[in-house]
């Protein structure tokens, strides 16, 4: 009788030291398998990030609208002779215009070509100039009659039909690009359309560019003619010689 409870005590303590040999190795197999991961996690944070994609190509640039040819440069003689042949001129008065103060010379040449029997119309774009409405302003004060003064839509037909389209100091607003080229930061501008004109004459201070930076291809067409220097200058000397001239009688 005495032998049972010690058997007892001996089973009990082996299937306690079971069960803690048991517990003791489920925890080291789950201490392995967090290892296991810790160590996939490490390798995954070490490894080098994937290199980035090539950065595409960058688009061409646009070519630059060609330069004008040396023979598309006039002297303001060839221009005074041009006017007085011709039988209707459309103004484009630009940005230029204001900067040179030129709007004086620009109303007196148009009153003496009216003068002689030339029929001369102002196209304005409402973006000429520094504000809107700046070249009526300018051509009010030159005392140009408002009946010969024509916004973009009433005037933009008629160019095709003139003799002559006369651009001072006007660049943006006569970019044929805004209508023809699809990849100029300026298309789908409504532009005055100068250069469907029979032809073309710009006075222009220089080579550069108009406040929008893009070039303009209108400068390089076959019935375009340069006239190069202030605007002032340029026009105070054909006024004088248009109205000198006696050799062409006052139209009918």
């Amino acid at each position: 009788m005495e032998l049972f409870p010690v058997l007892l005590i001996v089973v009990s303590s082996l299937v306690i030291a079971l069960l803690i040999f048991v517990a003791v190795k489920l925890t080291l197999a789950h201490l392995s398998e967090l290892r296991a991961i810790g160590k996939d996690s490490d390798t995954e944070a070490e490894a080098p990030a994937p290199a980035p994609a090539p950065a595409p190509a960058p688009a061409p640039e646009p070519e630059p609208a060609p330069a004008p040819h040396p023979e598309t440069i006039v002297e303001k003689s060839d221009l005074a002779n041009t006017l007085l042949a011709a039988e209707n001129i459309i103004v484009v008065p630009g940005y230029g215009v204001a900067v040179s103060q030129a709007h004086f010379q620009l109303g007196a040449l148009a009153r003496s070509l009216a003068d002689k029997g030339i029929e001369v119309s102002f196209a304005i774009h409402p973006a000429a100039g520094r504000m809107p409405g700046h070249m009526n302003i300018l051509l009010d004060e030159a005392e140009v009659p408002h009946a010969g003064i024509f916004d973009l839509e009433s005037i933009n037909h008629r160019f095709p039909a003139c003799d002559l389209a006369l651009i001072v100091g006007a660049n943006d607003v006569v970019n044929p690009a805004a209508r023809e080229d699809t990849d100029s930061p300026n298309y789908g501008m409504p532009v005055l359309d100068a250069d469907t004109a029979r032809r073309v004459f710009v006075l222009k201070r220089g080579d550069g560019n108009g406040y929008s930076e893009t070039d303009n291809p209108l400068f390089s067409r076959d019935n375009v003619r340069m006239v190069y220097g202030d605007a002032r200058d340029t026009l105070q000397n054909l006024l004088n010689e248009v109205q000198t001239d006696q050799d062409l009688p006052a139209r009918n």
